[in-house]
């Protein structure tokens, strides 16, 4: 899926959106985590305190899963909810697309 405000003039690729409606794996949550460091783990699992306690709180109910996170995993970055000045900062540090494969 591509949204016609995501288009980059200056080559970035962005043909490659993902939309998952399923809570993320486990390891998905970790690589999270790792992405925004343990001071946010609160606002990516309802009342964490870190990161070991966001990942029990997950273990436990994965309904505590806090959305919307857009992750960039090629370039391990994530944003948490719908701040469109955070997702256009992310979408404007995205790799140039080249010509090599």
């Amino acid at each position: 899926m591509t949204a016609p405000e995501l288009d980059r003039s200056d080559g970035a690729d962005m043909s490659n959106i993902d939309v998952q409606e399923t809570p993320p794996t486990p390891d998905q949550l970790t690589s999270i985590l790792d992405y925004l460091g343990p001071s946010k783990a609160g606002s990516v699992v309802e009342e964490a305190t870190g990161t070991s306690d966001a990942l029990r709180k997950f273990n436990a109910k994965q309904q505590a899963f806090q959305r919307p996170v857009t992750v960039d995993w090629n370039n391990g970055r994530a944003v948490v909810g719908d701040d469109e000045s955070e997702l256009m900062r992310l979408v404007r540090t995205l790799p140039k697309e080249t010509d090599q494969v």
